[in-house]
């Protein structure tokens, strides 16, 4: 697991003074490559080595409002791995509570014929080791 900090700033919230729902899947999606970054990976290293993720199925669970200028912690983790998708889980912290959860479902994609390939196998391999984690710190729970 990794954890990304995000200050709410004034182009993201909306006439209620609340990050607008949109910017939470702006804010997973800087997460994930923070995540990745951790692993030791850069996106325009991934990108050149056949690593394109793309979402197709993503659930948020807004459970309180975050307001301007707050600080939220993204922990971010993998929770499934297959031959061409990976899920991930995004739960954003504010002050020890959980403010919206974020589950999302990626396809690694060949951008030029237009369908999903397999995830490279060194990428698939870090991924499916972070999945195992937390697998393992859940049955601990």
């Amino acid at each position: 697991m990794s954890t990304y900090v995000h200050r709410v700033r004034v182009p993201e919230i909306d006439n209620q003074g609340f990050l607008f729902n949109s910017r939470y899947l702006e804010i997973a999606d800087a997460a994930l490559t923070e995540f990745l970054r951790a692993g030791g990976f850069s996106l325009t290293g991934l990108l050149a080595q056949g690593f394109d993720p793309s979402v197709v199925e993503t659930t948020v669970r807004y459970r309180s409002p975050i307001r301007l200028d707050e600080q939220v912690a993204v922990r971010t983790q993998c929770t499934r791995v297959g031959t061409s998708s990976f899920d991930m889980s995004f739960e954003m912290v504010r002050d020890d509570a959980i403010v919206a959860q974020i589950s999302t479902v990626y396809v690694n994609v060949d951008v030029q014929a237009e369908r999903s390939r397999p995830i490279p196998a060194f990428l698939a391999e870090f991924l499916v080791h972070q999945a195992e984690e937390h697998l393992l710190d859940a049955s601990a729970k």
